[in-house]
């Protein structure tokens, strides 16, 4: 339902028909007053559309490339080295053309041979976090929890070389005259470890961790990075002396590529969060709330000045490689994507690997390696494209059962390289009760979905090994949900002993239990006010009804109005097709007795015969009282001391007595008490004595008696003699 709503200050009044010049006004907080009948929705065709990068960002990608500007097309060719059974594998190092790599769980370092790898030595450490490579074809290995650098020649020999007391070590870089540089955790040290001589220490990074180390252009001295405060230092490897160049709002710099120009692009992780990856040496960034940290990759100027290059959503950056082109390559976790950034900062979702993360990048021989970790896999990425890639929809919601009908998708390129299938079913997640995949769907322009009605779909698109040089842009899928009921969430009805407010002009404001302020606007005859009291008989005899209604699809609603007495059979119509949510019941035209109303919504209006829902709420019961009250045995005598006694018995024969008014020779009435004291029943007795001025006055009374329904009835007695 379209409609007109009221908020506390801003208050709107609908007028509805009413007795005897009655204008009758809702005022209410937040309460669906009028239909739009300009607002028909009904059930109608929509479409559940997925174009633009962050749209096809949540689909799952397998094998497919998703550009920043929106563009999808077959990713680069894939494949996997072999198993190797590690947990993770940490480093990649081209170690005279041959491919490297250290792993986790058991400490073993493998090489490639050919397009295997196969174990080259095992290790002490468990973790092997660090590698690096010499001009003699020897790598170097270290980790935790041991601390130990391991030189492992070409032939798979092994020797130790230095093992840090603080059993932690995170990188290493090799000099050309063969120093070993080490990055040391637990107290932030750089240790120099010269070919045949004694380890010592270098520098002090002054924070917890010393995570990254990478050479200067002019190879003199020695960019870092640390755990803990997030520090950009650079180091003199020979003199010890360390300039700080950034203080990151992460907590975490995990790569480092110094550029050509001088200038430095670095990778900040923010500290762990719930679910964070197990990504070494994670830690909390102190007492920085200037923004909430995330992974992010910025650019140091050759000016000194720091601004942001790059951010993810992702939760982690792990790796850091510059291609020739100029272009980045960044390894991530949360969704494993392997990420190309153009010099500009626009960014490709180039893979996403199967496992949890990916852990490293290299380049050996040509050919583009990544490692990843949960489980430990290495890929060579390209060359070519892949043959058979598919990219898989999020699962599309109707919101209620649908019907679906033709999908449709934009292309770039040869549309024989792209074919699509669908699946539904009416759970969020795709399980054993979902309908298996369709067809293939092949028709760009439009092809019916044959998958069976379902509240949810799920489409799945193939590029096909001819299809090299199909981008496809956009993806619609067209469905007509079922038509959903109504509802009616409130209904407040005038209480069987009503209050009202008056401010004896123009007319009475009485509020219902909801809240809902119903004004009653009377237009008196002329010349006149309201009677005494402010609240003419008639108004007492109506009753108002207030509901809340509204329909999940927008459609407009009629309503109709019945009545029932109980004891009856079945109710009775008042009023069909009405279009505000409200009703002014005038009881003084029933019989006395207790009644209930329903009211019944439906949403007709908006859709077509055999199509519409109805739902209806009843009323709690409510009393209808039009006779008066009446007094019984109403007797006066004077007593001694100048007195009337007057006494006598209020009667109502359907709710209880609220009010017993005397009045003495046509004077001012006054109010008397029962005489048990309380006025909560449908019999009082009375008994009054009144003092009288005159002993001639108190030859006549008027005796006036109100019901809880506001019926009143007035007898007089003469004196006794």
């Amino acid at each position: 339902m379209s409609t007109t709503k009221t908020t506390g200050r801003s208050r709107r009044r609908v007028g509805l028909p009413g007795p005897q010049g009655l204008w009758l006004g809702l005022v209410g907080t937040g309460l669906a007053l009028l239909a739009d009948a300009g607002a028909a929705h009904a059930v109608r065709t929509e479409f559940c559309r997925t174009e633009g990068y962050q749209k096809f960002k949540t689909c799952t990608l397998e094998g497919v490339s998703l550009s920043e500007n929106g563009a999808v097309r077959s990713g680069p060719a894939v494949q996997s080295l072999g198993d190797i059974g590690a947990r993770s594998v940490w480093r990649l190092v081209d170690a005279k053309g041959k491919l490297v790599a250290a792993t986790g769980d058991q400490g073993k370092v493998f090489r490639a041979d050919g397009d295997e790898m196969k174990p080259l030595a095992t290790l002490y450490n468990y973790e092997l976090f660090a590698l690096a490579a010499d001009g003699d074809g020897n790598v170097y290995a270290a980790g935790a929890p041991a601390g130990t650098i391991v030189r492992i020649r070409p032939d798979g020999s092994s020797e130790d070389i230095f093992t840090a007391p603080e059993g932690l070590i995170f990188d290493l870089l090799v000099d050309r005259d063969g120093t070993v540089y080490a990055a040391a955790g637990e107290r932030g040290l750089l240790y120099r470890i010269p070919k045949g001589g004694e380890a010592k220490v270098a520098s002090e990074s002054g924070d917890l961790h010393l995570r990254t180390l990478a050479w200067s252009n002019d190879h003199k001295r020695i960019w870092a990075g640390t755990d803990g405060r997030g520090l950009l230092l650079s180091m003199d490897p020979t003199g010890g002396d360390r300039r700080i160049y950034y203080d990151a709002s992460e907590s975490e710099i995990v790569d480092l590529i110094p550029l050509a120009d001088g200038s430095v692009l670095f990778a900040a992780n923010p500290g762990p969060q719930s679910g964070s990856s197990d990504s070494p040496g994670a830690g909390a960034k102190n007492g920085d709330s200037s923004r909430a940290p995330q992974a992010t990759i910025y650019r140091l100027a050759t000016d000194g000045s720091v601004r942001p290059f790059w951010t993810t959503s992702e939760q982690t950056i792990h790796c850091l490689w510059r291609e020739d082109d100029g272009s980045l390559l960044v390894g991530t976790s949360d969704a494993a994507a392997l990420y190309r950034i153009d010099p500009e900062g626009h960014e490709t979702v180039l893979w996403r690997a199967d496992e949890d993360m990916i852990l490293d990048i290299a380049r050996v021989g040509g050919d583009l390696y990544a490692a990843t970790g949960n489980p430990g896999v290495i890929y060579r990425i390209g060359p070519g494209v892949q043959k058979n890639a598919t990219l898989v929809s999020d699962v599309l919601d109707a919101r209620d059962q649908a019907m679906w009908g033709k999908m449709s998708w934009e292309l770039e390129g040869a549309p024989k390289g792209l074919t699509f299938e669908t699946r539904s079913g009416y759970t969020a997640v795709p399980d054993g009760s979902w309908s298996e995949w369709s067809a293939a769907l092949t028709e760009a322009s439009g092809s019916q979905v044959v998958s069976p009605p379902g509240r949810y779909l799920q489409w799945r698109a193939r590029f096909n090994a001819d299809g090299g040089g199909t981008v496809l842009r956009a993806v619609r899928v067209a469905h007509i949900e079922a038509n959903r009921p109504p509802e009616i969430r409130s209904v407040s009805l005038s209480p069987d002993e009503p209050t009202y407010r008056s401010d004896r002009t123009s007319g009475v404001t009485q509020t219902l239990p909801s809240g809902v302020q119903v004004d009653y606007a009377v237009t008196p005859p002329r010349g006149n006010t309201l009677p005494p009291g402010g609240v003419p008989a008639w108004v007492r005899e109506l009753r108002s009804i207030v509901w809340d209604a509204d329909d999940p699809d927008d459609d407009d609603l009629s309503y109709t109005v019945e009545i029932r007495q109980l004891g009856d059979s079945g109710f009775r119509v008042l009023e069909r097709d009405r279009r505000e949510p409200a009703y002014t019941l005038e009881t003084g035209e029933l019989p006395d007795g207790t009644y209930e109303l329903r009211i019944t919504a439906s949403d007709a209006p908006s859709n077509a015969p055999g199509a519409e829902h109805r739902v209806s709420r009843t009323t709690p019961p409510f009393r209808v009282d039009n006779l008066p009250p009446t007094v019984e045995g109403l007797k006066t005598r004077r007593t001694e001391g100048r007195s009337l006694e007057v006494a006598g018995t209020a009667v109502d024969g359907d709710t209880p007595l609220r009010e017993i008014r005397v009045s003495v020779d046509g004077r001012a009435f006054q109010s008397v008490p029962a005489e048990d004291g309380l006025l909560d029943s449908q019999r009082e007795s009375f008994r009054v004595s009144l003092p009288l001025e005159r002993d001639t006055d108190g030859n006549w009374v008027v005796v006036e008696v109100r019901d809880a329904a506001g019926n009143q009835g007035s007898y007089r007695a003469w004196l006794e003699p």
